[in-house]
């Protein structure tokens, strides 16, 4: 199924950008396909761990890579966990978001 092959595509590019800014996946789930003006909008659902910075770097790369991704539904917040060991360095934080990308529907 072309579909599923894409959301494996997408999961598999969300793995690389956020592992070149260390930032970690901690799930990914695809969602259902829908069509729209002649697209078929692929999404999964993404949560990843890092610091700010590579979270940021990680959205930033998405945008701008050479396959044409969105990120949606963006959530940042702190750690619970990490925010009760109360560490002085930067606190890991975690991110929502779903990320989209579209093909050209079948005829």
């Amino acid at each position: 199924d072309t579909v599923a092959v894409a959301g494996a595509e997408l999961q598999r590019l969300i793995k690389q950008i956020t592992a070149r800014h260390r930032a970690q996946i901690i799930s990914t789930q695809i969602l259902p396909a829908a069509e729209e003006e002649g697209f078929v909008r692929i999404a999964i659902k993404v949560r990843v761990r890092g610091l700010l910075p590579a979270i940021l770097q990680s959205v930033y790369d998405v945008e701008t890579d050479d396959v044409h991704m969105f990120v949606d539904n963006l959530s940042i917040r702190n750690n619970a966990a990490a925010s009760r060991q109360r560490q002085l360095a930067m606190l890991p934080m975690d991110a929502d978001f779903d990320l989209i990308a579209y093909m050209p529907e079948e005829s």
